[in-house]
């Protein structure tokens, strides 16, 4: 059995559906952004000090030291939203690489029209803003949700194994087709 990598924008579930894949498969599950956070404090706190450019270097550290740590121990790693569809190229194409490497990565989107995935995405957003580090260019509106997931989509698709669309599907349901694509 090998890993499982999941990708995709803020607020589509890379961690509740992670954790629930690890625990299907009986393997580890990582959290991106909560390895960060341990290390680093807040993403938002650190980014306000440090600037994004600086947090994508640390992020792909991160990624790396995961990646490498892990590479003959099975695990489910959710990296943060912009690991592989950040305006950093090098730090983008490294981290896509070292997760295809990793295992099989799966793009977790609600849906396949990015339309509807921006109402919901800027839903989710607005409804958990303290939990959520604020996307550079933009206020969680519904059209600015649109252009970002319309700038990085092509970045998430060139960087996946595999697309699996969430939204209608409990939880479960979800993590069950993705451990069946291992």
């Amino acid at each position: 059995m090998g890993s499982v990598v999941l990708i995709g924008p803020m607020c589509t579930g890379k961690t509740t559906v992670g954790k629930e894949v690890a625990g299907i498969l009986g393997i580890e599950f990582i959290d991106g952004d909560s390895v960060f956070e341990a290390r680093h404090g807040s993403i938002d706190y650190f980014v306000e000090r440090n600037g994004w450019e600086r947090f994508r270097e640390w992020e792909s550290r991160i990624i790396l030291d995961i990646t490498r740590r892990y590479a003959d121990k099975p695990a489910v790693f959710s990296p943060g939203g912009g690991a592989v569809a950040s305006e950093y190229e090098s730090y983008r194409e490294t981290n896509a690489e070292a997760l295809r490497g990793f295992g099989k990565v799966v793009y977790l989107l609600p849906d396949n029209n990015m339309k509807i995935n921006a109402a919901i995405l800027a839903e989710r957003v607005h409804n958990h803003p303290q939990s959520r580090p604020p996307l550079k260019y933009t206020d969680g509106k519904v059209m600015d949700m649109l252009s970002v997931l319309e700038h990085r989509h092509p970045l998430y698709l060139a960087a996946a194994d595999e697309v699996v669309y969430t939204e209608g599907d409990p939880v479960m349901r979800v993590a069950e087709n993705i451990s069946e694509l291992i």
